[in-house]
């Protein structure tokens, strides 16, 4: 038999060489998970960069993608990606919103200040016409000495009907003509406390941005706005009780469209109410007094 001594040693170097092969096993697999790794990572570097690109879509939009640099992204994915984050990250050029060389709030303006301007407007119209001379007629009795306050009161609510639908037909006019499809009858949606009927809402169905109220509207985005014609007193309690809700209805870009009397209210009521629903003020440069002063001429008062 052999010494105690002996057999202990030998025990030892057996249970040392077992420790050895399970340490060159093991870094052996640890090797081998490592180059299975980067074979996956480089077979599937497109997919993965594109399912990454993807993801980011939803997380961060559109607007925050396409201000990501090209190594972010990677060419592969932005080819394979989506039509509308393509878009977003490749918009087109903007073409400039202009009639005739005049910014579309010109335009607007001279359609409304003046008798040669609502006349083209009433001529363009011819399914308009009979019920806006109507109007006019109605506006002319007040050269009637004994016309009554019960008949004042009738011709003030057409008169203010009027001048309503003047702005919001003009608004639409001039969408139309610098490439926008614009929706000719107003169709009920429901704002925040209430349905409401948008007065403007317009897509661009070209292949171009449009530049219109110093806003870039991309192909297939809408504008639509909320338009209000007359005076100070009037817009300030448009603003407290109805405007809110008529901008909660509208969608894609939002303006609140109006004559200048607007600059007469409170500055803080205007901005919390347009912030609020995230729409644009547009503030013509033409006044209610102007444009009652140019129907008044019209119907030959």
């Amino acid at each position: 038999m052999a010494p105690v001594p002996a057999i202990v040693a030998a025990a030892a170097e057996t249970e040392a060489a077992v420790a050895t092969e399970a340490a060159v096993a093991a870094e052996a697999t640890a090797a081998e998970s490592a180059a299975a790794e980067v074979a996956s990572t480089e077979i599937g570097e497109a997919e993965v960069t594109s399912e990454v690109t993807q993801e980011m879509a939803k997380e961060v939009g559109k607007e925050t993608l396409k201000d990501l640099p090209n190594e972010v992204v990677g060419k592969e994915a932005v080819k394979d990606m989506p039509a509308e984050i393509s878009k977003a990250l490749n918009p087109a050029k903007a073409i400039e919103g202009k009639i005739d060389g005049k910014s579309i709030e010109n335009v607007i303006k001279s359609n409304l200040d003046s008798p040669e301007g609502i006349k083209k407007l009433i001529e363009r119209h011819p399914e308009k016409m009979e019920l806006w001379k109507g109007w006019l007629d109605s506006i002319n009795l007040l050269h009637d000495p004994n016309i009554t306050q019960v008949e004042i009161g009738s011709i003030q609510n057409k008169l203010s009907k009027f001048k309503g639908q003047l702005l919001e037909t003009s608004v639409k006019d001039a969408l139309t003509d610098v490439g926008f499809s614009v929706e000719e009858k107003q169709r009920l949606v429901q704002g925040m406390a209430g349905g409401v009927k948008p007065d403007v809402v317009a897509l661009n169905n070209t292949d171009s941005a449009i530049n219109v109220f110093g806003m870039d509207i991309q192909p297939g985005e809408i504008l639509s706005g909320e338009c209000k014609c007359g005076g100070t007193e009037y817009i300030k309690e448009q603003l407290v009780n109805h405007i809110p809700n008529q901008l909660s209805g509208l969608e894609g870009t939002k303006t609140l469209i109006s004559t200048s009397d607007i600059g007469g209210v409170p500055t803080d009521l205007v901005n919390n109410v347009c912030n609020q629903f995230g729409a644009k003020l547009i503030k013509l440069d033409v006044s209610v007094a102007d444009v009652e002063k140019a129907i008044m001429e019209v119907a030959g008062l």
